[in-house]
């Protein structure tokens, strides 16, 4: 198993900043771990947004096709439709999200830097 030089060093800062027998929240600054949440719950939403859109529109879709022709049964194809276009839009952006997902975990060692600051 192959470690990075950057998850020790860390691992390291994380250790001086937290020593053992503290408790985690004396080393940790509520301005920091609002703005880690806050990152977090943004990043979930950026990564999310573009199949919630797809769904949005495919229901949009389903509900004109149901008012043009009342005996189309919109509930019956509806959620394999909404889960295909999903699915299909995932396997579509998988590089522009891999590369955001990077974006994200390389980002780590910096907001753990800014979470632990005494």
């Amino acid at each position: 198993e192959v470690e990075s030089e950057t998850g020790r060093d860390v691992r390291r800062e994380l250790a001086k900043a937290v020593p053992v027998g503290t408790w985690l929240t004396e080393a940790i600054s509520a301005g920091a771990a609002l703005t880690l949440v806050s990152t977090m719950l943004e990043s979930a939403v950026r990564l999310a947004l573009p199949v919630i859109a797809v769904t949005l529109i495919v229901d949009i879709g389903l509900a004109l096709a149901s008012r043009m022709v009342p005996q189309l049964q919109p509930f019956f194809f509806g959620a394999p439709l909404k889960t295909l276009f999903g699915f299909g839009l995932v396997v579509a952006g998988f590089p522009v999200w891999a590369i955001a997902v990077m974006a994200l975990f390389e980002s780590i060692p910096r907001q753990l830097g800014l979470l632990f600051v005494r």
